[in-house]
């Protein structure tokens, strides 16, 4: 396929985002020709095409009679910096599980499987460890012989004894044209951050039909307050559609993606397709909303995977073809209603499996109205007409529930409470510990990241007006235990079970931070009395389970093992444990019932793989034909650290053995192979540090131990990175300290940099090491030049950024920071003539090119103030008005136009035209924020306008009226300070308004605004 490919995996670890994975900085606007891994599933009514290499998502569907695609299918791979880690690409349904985000393996090839049915369906099962989590997921793509419609079965399943983020979303996608309707029950939504809105009509406009959101940014419409298990979309000029079908219980979150039909969404047409023309995403999800930081505010907080716990999910894809639109789906068909007159309606039926059934429309009281016999194959059609009295209410039943509908609204409609209990005190013991315990969950999309350091410190803020808040005391006990500081950990834990010794969590961490300590009768202990819990009984069996397999006493071990399935019979872990010690017990039977069982919920395990091998025989396997992924060393990582924990060092060994050479594989045979210790260390040692980021607790106990008998800097730099991720921060930087200048590996002194953020002469050190050891290379020099930016040496920074520019011609962050040098170093004009020729390829979100546009254009118009060149000053506020595609986004719906407007008037009132003046200063009075936007600075220059135009008695109802829109705003708050002639109020908001305009200034419209109303003052005082 004609491909659009990524590159350049950064080798400085990430610790805000992607640790233990590495982001793709390479994207480019050059196509090359690749192939691609692509399975096809098809039967008589649609095909399917699964891309096992990207993310092994579905690349596409389509409706085999039509043509037409049901799941977005591109023409070309165009990978774009969206993702995380950078990479992805549009179309098709993308699974995502862990942290809130495209999932880490969204790009990049998965472990798969394909398998054919005995009655003639196929499959293909892809599958991925996800390192964020700790967690493993799956997802068979099933496509039955004859039903027309795609099914997927996710299994997610936590196999950690800590609890995790909880989030999964299904993102598929279809194209936007064709007079679409989205067709999703409900009577609101919400955004990211919790905020309500109508739906399907706000404001007057039914904005359930996708041209009816002409208006505002970006659409991510979470629509809620529906019980219901399907959705979809119609297009009206096509008479066809798309459509999901899920149990509510599974996946009740329900949201559609629009990436906006101003410029700034549009763009993303051609930056993700060549030629299929724009899409959107109808999702399916385990939360209501994808909840960002603010959402935590609202009822729509985020969730946890409880230890050992699983999620499954069945959903159907399929088209919906003839109907004129949807009023209900089933996997047996599809039905819609249209009102023909009063008295009368119209059905219309698709199969999209075989039925031979009886149809009945029934009154709300029992009373039979029609009845028909319904013989149809898949997406084949019965239209017919039911008679009903004008607002009748009704049901309509097909066979033994096959499908069933309601007309009565409030069958469907739920009242679920969408805005926060204002009683709640965020700033109570209860308050404090909410707040951290969000943090925790939510994981992804935290500025400045360490989310369990801020949970750790507002549980301590918690414990501050509670000292004996035991939900607190738990959390920082699981916080010391993630950080491997388990004594620590045991004495908050203590200090519970000292209030209330049955506390289920209490007697759980009880349990997991003795078997650390080796102290089994207390671990036994602690996972005895958490097991009474019904919250903890599961994990609770499963840690004993796992301590008697530890002490070689298998018949104990199944025993509890079979008590943690009684409770979760998907408990993955438990079965592991289970499979092992049927084969210690030589128990082949009862060892290979459990191995198809779990190979039944995960056909892609490495472990029953594993397991299968150690049996020999025919069905062995091989794990290198099974391990396909992007990173298989951490397949094998993760599985020789479970029979590491489960006693069996041996076995450890040999799936070591069997993985690739990789440093840490490498050092975690050195330290269990003890008679050949040295030769694997020496190996280790040898091995590339290159986009090497171990995070395990078990291989940091590995190279702990191996420190003993080498002082090697790479060892104290894999120790210090896992620390470093633990927010063990001193420790690590002690650990780097020592490794000096030894390392020649340049990402070593970069992410010391990182770590060393705030020492200023260690930073400078690291840099310069780094700089020596790679002169040419681009991170490196814009390390230095983001530094020289940081100390104001503008000049170096721009010579860096510039020389790394003109090797990497498509890397636009270089050429970015480049003219934000020369921007601070006062070279306007150079910086211009350079921005004339950029082309930056975007990224989700990106504005930072056009930031840098508009400030230069402004700074150029003020230059020409001053020099009294008003004619210049109008080109260039003219010209800031302007939004170049090539810069990387496309322009919004109404921009915020005040500054460059009040320029405009400014100097044509300078040039004595007057008309055209008051044609301007009327644009500024004229403006106004709608559709969610955010009051700015420029409200100032609306007031000043208003007092050039004589309408002084217009201020105080903008001002009133803004207020009451948006009573917090600061900007608000300052310019009415202004107004009120309010001078304290003025001179503290300026100093904070300042004070955070300065830690993002280019673009920033609270400093232009003051540079240019000290540009008139000067001028109009002399």
């Amino acid at each position: 396929m004609k491909t659009y490919m990524f590159s350049d995996p950064d080798p400085v670890p990430d610790m805000e985002k992607n640790y233990p994975y590495f982001k793709f900085d390479g994207f480019t606007n050059e196509s090359i020709q690749k192939e691609w891994n692509m399975v096809v599933l098809e039967n008589d009514y649609i095909k399917v095409l699964v891309n096992t290499d990207i993310g092994g998502k579905i690349w596409g569907a389509i409706e085999k009679s039509s043509g037409k695609e049901f799941l977005y299918l591109n023409d070309v791979v165009k990978f774009r910096d969206v993702a995380h880690r950078g990479a992805w690409t549009s179309g098709g349904l993308e699974y995502n599980f862990g942290i809130m985000s495209h999932i880490s393996t969204c790009a990049t090839p998965q472990d798969y499987v394909i398998r054919e049915y005995d009655d003639g369906s196929v499959s293909v099962i892809v599958g991925a460890l996800d390192l964020h989590t700790n967690t493993r997921w799956n997802v068979e793509i099933h496509l039955p012989k004859d039903k027309a419609y795609v099914e997927t079965r996710a299994f997610w399943f936590n196999s950690h004894e800590l609890p995790v983020s909880y989030y999964h979303y299904m993102n598929a996608a279809a194209k936007a044209q064709g007079n679409l309707e989205f067709i999703y029950p409900g009577d609101h939504y919400i955004g990211h951050e919790g905020e309500v809105g109508d739906w399907p009509v706000e404001n007057g406009k039914d904005i359930s039909f996708y041209d009816n959101n002409d208006f505002g940014s970006y659409k991510s419409y979470h629509v809620l307050n529906g019980y219901a298990d399907f959705m979809g979309g119609y297009y009206h000029d096509e008479d066809f559609g798309f459509g999901n079908i899920h149990n509510y219980d599974e996946m009740p979150g329900k949201k559609i993606w629009i990436w906006g039909l101003a410029d700034e969404g549009m763009i993303w047409e051609d930056l993700l397709t060549d030629t299929k023309g724009q899409y959107i995403e109808y999702q399916t999800g385990v939360l209501f909303n994808q909840a960002m930081t603010r959402s935590s505010f609202t009822p729509f907080k985020h969730r946890e995977f409880i230890p050992y716990d699983s999620h499954l999910s069945r959903e159907l894809w399929f088209p919906v073809k003839g109907t004129g639109g949807m009023v209900k789906a089933s996997e047996y068909a599809v039905m819609n209603l249209e009102r023909i007159n009063t008295d009368s309606v119209k059905v219309s039926l698709s199969a999209l499996s075989p039925l031979n059934h009886k149809l009945i429309v029934r009154s709300m009281d029992g009373e039979l109205l029609a009845e028909r016999n319904i013989s149809l194959s898949p997406l084949e059609i019965d239209i017919f007409t039911v008679n009903l009295a004008k607002g009748q209410e009704f049901t309509v039943e097909l066979g033994d529930d096959l499908l069933f509908y309601s007309s009565k609204k409030e069958d469907v409609i739920v009242n679920r409470p969408l805005e926060f209990n204002e009683d709640f005190n965020w700033h109570s013991a209860v308050g404090y510990y909410t707040q951290g315990l969000e943090l925790e969950k939510q994981q992804s999309y935290i500025e400045g990241g360490q989310p369990y350091k801020k949970a750790h410190d507002l549980y301590l803020k918690s414990l501050e007006l509670d000292p004996a808040y035991t939900p607190a005391l738990n959390r920082i006990a699981f916080n010391y235990y993630r950080g491997m500081q388990y004594h620590d950990a045991l004495k908050y834990v203590l200090k519970v079970l000292a209030i209330d010794t049955y506390d289920a969590e209490a007697n759980y961490l009880f349990g997991i931070i003795n078997s650390k300590l080796n102290k089994t009768a207390d671990a036994k202990s602690g996972f005895s009395i958490a097991s009474q819990s019904t919250s903890y009984r599961s994990a609770a069996h499963t840690g004993l389970a796992r301590l008697f397999l530890k002490e070689k006493r298998y018949r104990k071990a199944v025993e509890y093992a079979q008590k943690a399935l009684n409770y979760n019979n998907t408990n993955v872990a438990a079965m592991e444990i289970q499979a092992i010690a049927f084969r210690m017990k030589n128990n082949r039977e009862e060892a290979d019932k459990i191995l198809e069982v779990l190979y039944d919920l995960d056909e892609t395990s490495a472990f029953v793989a594993n397991e299968r091998i150690a049996w020999g025989g025919d069905n062995a396997g091989d794990l290198s034909l099974l391990i396909t992924n992007e990173l298989p060393a951490e397949t094998y990582l993760q599985l020789a650290i479970k029979y590491l924990d489960y006693g069996f060092v041996d076995e450890s060994i040999n799936v070591l053995k069997k993985g690739p050479e990789y440093a840490i594989i490498l050092l975690m045979l050195a330290y269990l192979d003890a008679e050949n210790r040295e030769g694997w260390l020496q190996k280790g040692l040898d091995a590339s540090p290159y986009l090497v980021f171990p995070y395990r607790t078990e291989t940091y106990e590995a190279i702990n131990e191996l420190m003993k008998e080498s002082d090697h800097w790479k060892l104290k730099y894999y120790a210090a990175l896992i620390l470093w991720k633990k927010d063990r921060f001193s420790e690590a930087k002690d650990l780097i300290r020592q490794c000096g200048e030894k390392p020649d590996f340049a990402p070593f002194y970069l992410a010391k940099a990182k770590l060393f953020a705030n020492d200023e002469a260690i930073v400078i050190a690291a840099l310069n090491k780094a700089g020596s050891l790679a002169p040419d290379d681009w991170r490196v020099n814009k390390a230095l030049a983001e530094h020289s930016m940081k100390s104001g040496d503008y000049v170096k920074a721009a010579y860096l950024a510039r020389k790394s520019f003109t090797k990497y011609p498509e890397w636009s962050v270089l050429g970015m920071l480049y003219a934000e040098a020369l921007i601070r170093d006062g070279k306007y004009k150079k910086a211009m003539d350079f921005l004339n020729d950029l082309v930056v390829i975007p990224y989700e979100g990106a504005i930072e090119g056009r930031n840098i546009y508009y400030e230069t254009t402004i700074r150029l118009a003020f230059d020409a103030l001053k020099r009294n060149k008003y004619k210049t000053a109008v080109k260039y506020a003219e010209k800031a008005k302007v939004w170049p595609k090539r810069l990387g986004t496309g322009k919004p719906y109404n921009p915020d136009e005040r500054l460059e407007n009040s320029i405009i008037a400014y100097c044509h009132e300078k040039l004595g035209d007057i008309p055209k003046s008051r044609e301007y200063y009327l644009k500024v009075v004229e403006y106004g924020v709608k559709d969610g936007q955010k009051e700015g600075p420029g409200l100032y220059l609306q007031v000043q306008a208003l007092q050039k135009l004589g309408k002084n008695e217009k201020i105080t109802s903008l001002l009133e009226n803004a207020l009451a829109n948006d009573p917090e705003n600061e900007f608000i708050l300052w310019t009415k300070a202004i107004a009120d002639k309010d001078e304290k109020t003025v001179n503290d908001l300026s100093e904070k308004l300042q004070k955070e305009a300065l830690a993002s200034p280019i673009g920033s419209s609270f400093i232009l605004l003051n540079d240019y109303l000290g540009i008139k003052q000067n001028k109009d005082t002399k």
